[in-house]
């Protein structure tokens, strides 16, 4: 029996970032324009309805790719 399934994040499509606003919270973080959002507090996104839903939490911790790089 499997409680939960391993996610292979390398190939997971998540979400790319099409727009950062200049003094928006992504801005302030550090993303930019083509970064792919993966998860949102360690929850796998798939949708814009994901993003919201995870991060209605005071702290949010986002897992992003960039490039080949997870940040």
């Amino acid at each position: 029996m499997t409680y939960f399934t391993e996610i292979d994040w390398t190939k997971h499509q998540g979400g790319r970032i099409s727009k950062v606003v200049q003094g928006g919270l992504a801005s302030e973080i550090g993303l930019i324009s083509g970064d792919i959002l993966l998860a949102v507090n360690g929850n796998k996104v798939d949708d814009v309805i994901d993003v919201q839903y995870y991060a209605a939490d005071e702290n949010i911790e986002f897992l992003v790719r960039r490039n080949e790089e997870f940040l």
